[in-house]
Formats: C-alpha cells, structure tokens, sequence
C-alpha cells in the first residue's frame, strides 16, 4: 500500500500546487518536511525545561491549533466558503470565508501557527446535507466535508475552483459512486434519504449552517 494514499486531500492538494511552484517532486517535500519536523523534534529533546499546557475550560473564539486535520471541513457560509471545526469543547465555525474551493482547501494545509489565528464562533444545530456541483445542469456530488464521497478531486482532471458548495438539495439524480460509498461509510454524521438516486432528506429547520 502506498503511504501516500492516505494523507488527506487538502495536504495532497497543497503539495501538488508547492510542487508546481517549487518544481520539485510530491515526494521529495514530504521528506523535506519530515526533516524539517524530525529537526524540531530533536530540538525539544535537548531542551530541559517542562512543558506545561493550560487548557481553559472556556469557551473561546482563539482555539488551539492541536486538533487534527480530519476534525475540519469546508462547508458553505454566507454565499461562499467556510471552516468547521468537530473538537471536544463543541462544533465551531471560522470568522474568515474563501471566495471558492482552492481557497479553502489551501487554508486546511496551512501550518500550525497561522491556524492559531484564527477567529471561531460557536454553533449548534443539525449537520444538513451539502451538495458539491460544477452548474446546475450538471451530476451532483455528496461533500464529505475536504472532498466528495466519490473522491473526484483525488484527480488532477477535475478542478476544485469550477465547483460550489449548497446546501440545496438538487432535483437531478445524484452521482451514483458517491451514493454508493456512503453506504460503506461507518460512524458518518450523515444520515441520507435517498429515493431513486435522489437525495430527498433530511431537511432541518435548525441547521448548522
């Protein structure tokens, strides 16, 4: 199996644009950047003094940057893209919004210390169902938050920027891999109707977002 295969597809996506800029392979700015944290870490080693965490037990809109990728998602805010955050305090959205795909997906690769930055407002409500769609006209796709359920944007073919995001259920048939992969997905916080390919449900008044 090929490590590569599981590492996000925000972090794929960020390396595919820094290989294009750098020029230089995919894999040779993993191992880069697996010096540069192997460095850092031999660095903590060599440092004596204690470490001491504090961890406030209230809520704030600074969060520490110590959750995973996995924990965020893109998802449609006030007609153009935001961030999720699943932590343990509670489901929190970004301040800041992207005009479209590619810039969202850039923002989930960023370093620790810019993610510290930023502002986030506390919400709470159903998970409504997102749609990912090139036009109107055009197959629908199940969002699972950084990618499609079909993965459609594993292909360098398929341009995030020409797709959006909505939670507007379409009245055409959904793409049929994604509704397949749902079905395989286990502990998803979705919970689909589907009838006839179409998804139909479920539909909140007290939505998320």
């Amino acid at each position: 199996m090929n490590p590569f295969d599981k590492i996000p597809s925000a972090y794929k996506f960020t390396l595919k644009q820094l290989s294009i800029k750098t020029g230089k392979p995919e894999h040779h700015l993993l191992i880069m950047a697996l010096d540069d944290l192997n460095e850092k870490f031999r660095h903590s080693l060599l440092n004596t003094k204690p470490s001491i965490t504090h961890q406030s037990t209230k809520v704030t809109h600074h969060l520490s940057s110590d959750y995973c990728l996995s924990q965020l998602e893109i998802i449609p805010k006030d007609g153009q893209l935001g961030i999720l955050l699943r932590s343990d305090q509670g489901i929190f959205i970004t301040k800041h919004t992207y005009k479209n795909l590619v810039e969202a997906l850039t923002a989930l690769g960023e370093s620790a210390s810019v993610r510290e930055k930023w502002i986030w407002t506390a919400i709470t409500g159903n998970y409504p169902v997102v749609i990912a769609q090139k036009k109107p006209s055009h197959t629908p796709h199940l969002w699972l938050g950084q990618n499609t359920a079909c993965k459609m944007f594993n292909s360098q073919s398929n341009n995030p920027r020409q797709y959006s995001l909505t939670t507007t259920l379409p009245m055409q048939k959904m793409c049929k891999i994604c509704i397949s992969n749902y079905n395989h997905l286990k502990n998803c916080h979705l919970d689909i109707k589907v009838v006839n390919g179409i998804i139909v449900g479920p539909l909140y008044d007290n939505a998320l977002f």
